[in-house]
């Protein structure tokens, strides 16, 4: 029985392995002996690039619409943003700080916060409170 586990950010197998022993003295006829094995494997990829510079946003992120279940959002190249969640107008500002994605909205949440941003072609990863926070998968439909 093999399966993976994550242990501190790195995957390794496990390997679960049986072993029968019969031992005379032993009246209930075998025993078993669990042994485990930690092999570490090549991490599994998600293919997202992580989007760094204000360049590669402007290049594969600003202008497009990216949905996220039936609503969207467009951040435009002049450093503000729209679009529609709930039923309800979004309205707000973006800017490059470092490499990080900031946004601040004007409505909905009404807050300011920085994302780490990943792109694997249509799909954009966000995720809140300078990459440590919840993640959302946006499309680009």
């Amino acid at each position: 029985m093999a399966r993976h586990s994550f242990v501190s950010g790195a995957c390794f197998q496990i390997i679960h392995c049986e072993v029968r022993s019969h031992v005379r003295q032993n009246p209930y006829g075998a025993f078993r002996l669990h042994h485990f094995a930690l092999l570490p494997i090549p991490a599994l990829s998600d293919d997202f690039a992580r989007t760094t510079t204000k360049q590669q946003y402007l290049d594969l992120v600003a202008g497009k619409r990216w949905y996220l279940g039936d609503g969207y959002a467009l951040s435009r190249r002049n450093g503000r943003m729209t679009g529609e969640f709930g039923g309800e107008k979004l309205k707000g500002a973006w800017a490059w700080r470092g490499d990080m994605w900031c946004r601040t909205l004007q409505t909905h949440a009404k807050n300011t916060d920085c994302l780490a941003l990943s792109i694997n072609g249509n799909k954009l990863r966000s995720i809140r409170e300078q990459g440590a926070g919840d993640t959302l998968i946006f499309i680009n439909k």
